[in-house]
């Protein structure tokens, strides 16, 4: 019992330490965005501002992370779940802050509005945006067919995402 319970001590002090060098991301970053293509049919993601870790104050640099990366449809709600792919199953989607409210089927031929708060499981992790073993990549790396400012801000580079054919 002894040992199970040291496991059990263990393992919140390394999940402690783990949160403590990943904050949730609203806490550090900035310009906050929610895209899904400018016709809506892309795959959706966050796109923020988040601090650079260097001695430089003040640097920020632009990053995205796909949320089919980080939540699931289960049923008409919406959980956090590795590789969840929820785009599938849920549309309408919109993000007032950082929480995601969905119209999602619901597995009975019906649709539920569903919500989840995003920033209970993305993180800021070295810059990137991040949720489980996945990290984002930086708007500058995005491979979107043309090069990207790696200062380029979040609103810039939704802006140059819209303006493309």
């Amino acid at each position: 019992m002894k040992t199970f319970t040291a496991l059990i001590f263990a393992f919140a002090c390394l999940v402690t330490l783990v949160m403590a060098d990943n904050p949730r991301y609203r806490d550090e970053c900035v310009t906050i965005q929610y895209w899904r293509g400018k016709n809506g049919n892309e795959v959706p993601q966050i796109i923020a501002e988040c601090p650079v870790k260097t001695d430089q104050p003040d640097s920020y640099r632009c990053t995205t992370l796909k949320l089919d990366m980080c939540y699931a449809n289960a049923f008409g709600r919406l959980e956090p779940r590795l590789n969840g792919g929820f785009s599938s199953s849920c549309s309408d989607c919109i993000m007032e802050s950082t929480k995601l409210t969905c119209t999602c089927a619901n597995g009975s031929g019906g649709t539920t509005r569903a919500s989840t708060e995003t920033n209970d499981l993305i993180k800021n992790a070295a810059s990137l945006l991040s949720c489980f073993v996945h990290n984002g990549i930086w708007c500058s790396d995005a491979g979107i067919g043309f090069h990207v400012a790696e200062n380029i801000t979040a609103t810039d580079y939704v802006r140059l995402l819209n303006s493309q054919p």
